[in-house]
């Protein structure tokens, strides 16, 4: 994974709002991973696996595309929900419970381009369904639901400011939550400093 970190503030905000969300969801029916405050974190690019190999070589393309990127700040937007959008029903096919990062400049977006065509052009492909959209993943589901389940705790949290994120520096994390450790889903790997203001 490609990631920004997430202040204690933001974070701690996003865990209420998961801890609400998790109360209110019946834990035999719907068999999610609500991630820990501590380890939330802005997703930039999901990259798979790499081979071991060529992670040193990835990480030291990430750092040569970011060399001359100034550090900046993000904007939490809202609580949402993401659904696959090439299910044959997108209300059905609810996959993760995120919060949205305002980008109205593109920063974010073109940051991600940047990194994307970097590390595909030397073989490193990135998943990618639907339009790009930078968020911080509260919850990550096992299997589908509909994203009605989660309307009413949503509505509570509309219109609550969830804060700023400074971008200061790009995380590079091995992301073991696929392979079910839930306990220790994310380990940094590398961090790489912005260029200060």
């Amino acid at each position: 994974l490609v990631t920004i970190d997430v202040p204690a503030g933001v974070a701690e905000r996003l865990g209420k709002v998961g801890s609400a969300l998790a109360r209110v969801s019946d834990p035999a029916h719907i068999d999610a991973f609500w991630i820990p405050p501590e380890l939330m974190h802005l997703t930039l690019l999901h990259l798979g696996r790499v081979r071991e190999d060529l992670i040193e070589l990835v990480q030291t393309r990430i750092r040569e595309t970011v060399a001359d990127v100034t550090v900046f700040t993000a904007r939490m937007g809202r609580i949402d929900v993401h659904a696959d959008p090439e299910a044959a029903d997108p209300d059905d096919a609810a996959d993760a419970l995120w919060a949205t990062v305002e980008d109205p400049d593109g920063v974010l977006s073109g940051l991600r381009a940047r990194l994307a065509d970097a590390l595909e052009d030397m073989g490193i492909q990135h998943h990618s369904v639907g339009a790009f959209a930078p968020h911080v993943p509260v919850a990550l589901f096992s299997k589908f639901r509909n994203t009605r389940e989660f309307g009413s705790v949503m509505l509570e949290q509309e219109g609550e400011d969830l804060g700023e994120v400074p971008v200061r520096e790009i995380v590079v994390l091995e992301n073991r939550a696929a392979d079910g450790q839930r306990d220790q889903p994310f380990r940094p790997l590398k961090r790489l400093e912005l260029q200060g203001d």
